[in-house]
């Protein structure tokens, strides 16, 4: 296996650096409300660095046991009260197509769940995109989500991501909870350490993801 250039590093750093950063901030700022509200969503909470980086470095898949827990995630934007997320595989062995559970706790303690997904490889796919859509379950529709509002489309509609693979599809989640350009590179650089070569690549890659998206200077 060739040795990563050092502006590559951070996608081996960036998930886990996220997941810690969500974590510290969890341990300091979650009030005894907060948590109150988190334990009734029905899932377990990853607020100890060690089984956040067990969440992260194990995805959950459900053929082969063990328990699925979500983890903080930081600094939440206005009218968000705590939001968690949680990488799952369908087969353990296929990393490749990891996909990422996002559930978002509003003011109300009323949770509202994603789920970011690789493309359906079936040979009848109709989702052959990388996608994002709404859902009632989490862990592949293995853990019900406590107290969400029900019932809701859960098939479709299946929103087109800017993505490829595990890494640009944890950073359109990542952009779609803390917003572009301001508000991702904080997170990026919390979870990096503040590390300019690797802040920027990521960045960098952020910027190409979204670029599509971004209107042309109008001509002179």
């Amino acid at each position: 296996m060739r040795r990563l250039r050092k502006a590559d590093d951070w996608r081996e750093q960036l998930v886990p650096g996220y997941a810690r950063l969500g974590v510290e901030e969890w341990q300091k700022t979650a009030t005894g409300a907060r948590r109150q509200a988190a334990a009734a969503l029905g899932f377990e909470i990853a607020d100890q660095a060690w089984v956040a980086e067990q969440a992260v470095t194990s995805p959950f898949s459900p053929q082969k046991s063990g328990q699925y827990r979500m983890i903080p995630m930081p600094r939440m934007p206005r009218r968000v009260s705590s939001a968690f997320f949680a990488p799952t595989v369908s087969l353990p062995a296929d990393r490749t197509a990891t996909a990422f559970d996002l559930v978002v706790v509003g003011p109300e303690e009323r949770p509202i769940a994603f789920r970011f997904e690789p493309p359906d490889e079936s040979t009848a796919a109709r989702h052959g995109y990388d996608h994002v859509q709404l859902c009632e379950k989490v862990a592949h529709r293995e853990v019900e989500l406590k107290g969400a509002v029900t019932p809701l489309p859960v098939s479709y509609p299946a929103f087109p991501l800017p993505s490829h693979d595990p890494t640009t599809r944890f950073l359109a989640m990542v952009v779609a909870l803390h917003g572009y350009p301001d508000g991702v590179e904080d997170v990026v650089d919390g979870a990096l350490k503040g590390r300019v070569v690797m802040v920027k690549s990521c960045l960098d890659t952020v910027r190409g993801m979204l670029s599509a998206n971004r209107p042309k200077p109008a001509s002179a």
